[in-house]
């Protein structure tokens, strides 16, 4: 299927895109291709396929009234060397998807998060808008979120951090949270509830972002709330569509 624009506009219903066959986006006019989410919780686990620059942008929330919309790729994407551009106030997950054949850049000025280990074979770019949501549950190795750059990461905007309901820190850990070929740090913080519970290193010469447990506030303690991943109305319908 080649479209140069996606959109999903239902709260009530989880759609998912699968199967064997893959989504190109292209716009044989002037523009990038897009992903809009306009409502609800949604999910790419069928390839999708870059032809030009794409955008993703999801709807922010409105209090009282709806949740934010978040859209996922559980399987590969493939940058082909152009741009994924996550916009601002957009919530993307990678959940162990493959993102990037052919090289080619995320940009990220929302907020990008993922599961377990998240490989990026190419460049991202975290803007000064953009956040990377971090998930914290234990110390193994799929206990806890990571990217893996192959290429670039150049590192502005922030690092949120949250520990999972039930985990508590006992002050010596070290999570590698990220890893890249080549690493600049153009300002990144530390963000989220627990930000004070860790101390962020971002080592360039080895490419190598690490948190580490002890930043001196707050209670070392998971619980809060996780930046939303998997928000579906309890009377949401899953519907497959298969290509």
């Amino acid at each position: 299927m080649t479209a140069r624009q996606i959109v999903f506009d239902n709260s009530d219903n989880l759609y998912n895109i699968a199967g064997t066959g893959q989504v190109v986006l292209d716009n044989v006019d002037a523009g990038n291709a897009s992903i809009d989410v306009l409502a609800g919780t949604h999910q790419f686990q069928a390839m999708v396929s870059l032809l030009r620059d794409s955008d993703v942008t999801t709807a922010a929330a409105v209090e009282g009234e709806s949740e934010a919309g978040v859209l996922s790729f559980d399987g590969p994407v493939a940058l082909n060397g152009n741009t994924l551009n996550i916009t601002a106030g957009s919530t993307v997950n990678i959940n162990h998807a493959e993102v990037g054949a052919a090289s080619g850049t995320v940009s990220n000025s929302g907020t990008l998060g993922g599961t377990d280990m998240n490989a990026i074979n190419g460049d991202l770019t975290n803007n000064a808008d953009g956040t990377l949501g971090i998930n914290i549950g234990g110390t193994g190795q799929y206990e806890f979120d990571s990217f893996q750059v192959a290429g670039a990461a150049d590192l502005a905007g922030s690092l949120s951090v949250e520990l999972a309901e039930g985990f508590t820190l006992s002050g010596n850990e070290s999570f590698e949270v990220l890893t890249a070929g080549s690493l600049v740090n153009s300002g990144i913080s530390l963000s989220g509830p627990n930000a004070a519970d860790f101390t962020l290193a971002v080592n360039t010469a080895t490419g190598v972002v690490t948190l580490s447990a002890g930043g001196g506030g707050g209670g070392l303690g998971g619980g809060g709330t996780d930046p939303p991943k998997s928000v579906v109305s309890k009377n949401a319908t899953y519907l497959n569509i298969y290509l």
